[in-house]
């Protein structure tokens, strides 16, 4: 067992005096830490425990069982240092050991002679308290029962993480509304049987009810036509079940009934979704009334010109009614373009605003995310304590499918940078055969578990200037795509000079792609039908990154495949850096 032989904080502690998310509305409930302090002291035979935490003013008491709470001094030197240390702190006996002859828990009417603790850390390092144990008589600490001390401590941590990640989710939650709330279409939200949960401001402005008149109300007896509800009804029916799983929006020009009992032209954009185990449609709202104006226009101008055509010689008068209405139109389309080139205008800074909100979620996923990732690998290591076979199968499910999202998270961050123009590249000699030997090995245990083979054939080539991160990550989602769609044969990476260039061939023996979609191959978010019918996994944005960042390097990429036949790539890329 440890014990530290001065007052001085270890080398490596980083208190975090604000703890953000832990003293909140979020905070774990006092029940929680009761529970470990009892605990605690169970497993160690002591008649005291405690839970401090550091605050802004130094720490804090969350539990204790022994002592009246008002008694405790939680600056107290000792708790300090326990907490300072970042690992378990014993002493045997504090009468024998001079630093501690003025500390309040030592002089005072606690009286404690043995002192143990565990820090509580967070999981990118802080520490954050300490769980401890005390009694008034001297004594030793065993090996088991400090592990078991520390075991409970991290339990301490997990609950504070909890706490901030719940704190996060809602202020992404909090940050949606407000964008919303902003925005300039109408934006309705309602639940699987059409009780409206929530209504912004332009929908206030377009319909005529206030949100506090129609939150709790039906959409379908209010906004949405009965037919038109039917059809939201059987999109609920194929909606998936998993959780912020989600259909593609649909649109639909129709009316909305008003407050005061009009139809008003719309376009309805919905979007169904699961939200929490419940289905829920969000529904955007477009005044379409110009478009409409210039489509009834339109259609009576025809109508016009049809009949004047027919008595064309006797009816002059007609005629001059015919020019009377295409001056009116050509006034009302003038109008129409008017409000149409404002509408755009708006439209762009609605998409502008999707992008940042993409942004900000995938930023907000990441951090709970790689919260959740580190303490799955800490319960996978089984120091907390032993697993058996379904728990540690169930964890490792989680633990692949978070990572799966993370890559997901990290790829919608990527295109962002591409479509803004930020991709940065870091350029370096590069020896490309070790380069694509790395992605062949990262890729083989896919390979080997389909049973498919993985070849490489190289030969010599001079070194490329290139961001060799960039580029395996380039050559990995072409390789990764080729596994995935071939069951049977094999892959073939092939590497040769050609022309002042480094040509890549990736060829497989795969499903192949239709020849009416191979020129949308590089579309983000483009899924072949193929994909779709095999059921294949994917986002439909590796392809499209990979052809990013080659062309960022001087290069190009070029495909031929043949339904059911497979699939080739060949990648060129210069031998000189790219000016």
């Amino acid at each position: 067992m440890q014990h530290a032989p001065t007052l001085e904080p270890a080398a490596n502690t980083r208190l975090d005096p604000a703890l953000p998310g832990y003293n909140g509305v979020d905070a774990p409930p006092a029940q929680a830490f009761d529970e470990l302090t009892k605990l605690a002291a169970r497993v160690s035979e002591t008649p005291i425990a405690l839970l401090v935490l550091v605050d802004s003013e130094g720490h804090s008491l969350k539990s204790a069982l022994g002592l009246d709470p008002e008694a405790i001094d939680c600056n107290a030197p000792m708790i300090g240092y326990a907490i300072r240390q970042c690992q378990l702190f014993v002493v045997p006996d504090a009468l024998e050991d001079h630093r501690f002859d003025t500390d309040p828990l030592v002089a005072g009417r606690t009286g404690a002679r043995f002192f143990a603790a565990a820090p509580v850390m967070s999981v990118d390092g802080f520490a954050l308290g300490a769980l401890c144990v005390l009694d008034r008589e001297r004594r030793d600490m065993a090996s088991e029962t400090g592990a078991m001390l520390r075991s409970l401590a991290s339990q301490a941590a997990v609950h504070l993480e909890l706490g901030r990640t719940t704190a996060a989710l809602r202020q992404s939650d909090r940050r949606f509304t407000s964008v919303m709330e902003e925005s300039i279409e109408g934006y309705i939200s309602f639940s699987a049987d059409g009780v409206i949960r929530e209504w912004n401001r332009e929908a206030e402005r377009l319909l005529g009810w206030s949100r506090d008149e129609i939150i709790g109300t039906s959409v379908v007896q209010t906004v949405v036509p009965s037919d038109l509800w039917e059809r939201v009804v059987a999109a609920f029916a194929d909606a998936p079940e998993g959780p912020g799983s989600q259909l593609a929006p649909t649109r639909v020009d129709a009316t909305a009934l008003t407050k005061a009992g009009d139809e008003l032209p719309v376009e309805f954009t919905f979007l169904p979704l699961m939200v929490s185990g419940e289905h829920q449609t969000n529904v955007l709202l477009h005044d379409i009334s110009a478009r409409r104006r210039v489509a009834i226009s339109r259609e009576q101008l025809l109508k016009t010109e049809q009949e004047a055509g027919v008595e064309l010689t006797s009816q002059n008068e007609q005629l001059r009614e015919v020019d009377v209405n295409r001056k009116q139109l050509l006034k009302t389309e003038q109008e129409a373009g008017v409000e149409l080139t404002s509408q755009n205008e708006q439209l762009r800074e609605v998409d502008a605003l999707k992008d940042r909100f993409i942004s900000v979620v995938s930023h907000e996923l990441r951090t709970p995310l790689t919260a959740i990732r580190g303490y799955l690998e800490i319960v996978l290591s089984e120091e907390p304590g032993p697993l058996n076979e379904d728990q540690k199968h169930f964890l490792e499910i989680v633990d692949f499918s978070s990572e799966a999202l993370l890559r997901v998270v990290g790829d919608l961050l990527l295109v962002g940078k591409i479509e803004a123009g930020h991709l940065a590249l870091e350029l370096a000699e590069i020896d490309i055969s070790s380069l694509l030997k790395a992605c062949v090995v990262a890729e083989r245990p896919v390979a080997d578990a389909k049973r498919i083979g993985l070849r490489l054939a190289d030969s010599a080539v001079p070194p490329i200037p290139g961001d060799r991160g960039r580029l395996s990550q380039a050559f990995g989602n072409i390789i990764s795509n080729a596994i995935k769609f071939t069951e049977n044969g094999h892959v073939d990476v092939r590497l040769h000079s050609e022309a002042e260039c480094a040509v890549i061939d990736i060829v497989d023996t795969g499903a192949g792609i239709p020849a009416g979609e191979v020129d949308h191959l590089f579309v983000p978010f483009f899924r072949a039908s193929t994909a779709t019918k095999e059921a294949i996994p994917g986002t439909g944005l590796g392809l499209s990154i990979a052809k990013e960042i080659i062309e960022a390097h001087g290069g190009s990429i070029g495909v031929e495949s043949e339904e059911g036949q497979g699939t080739a790539f060949r990648i060129e890329l210069p031998t000189e850096a790219p000016k």
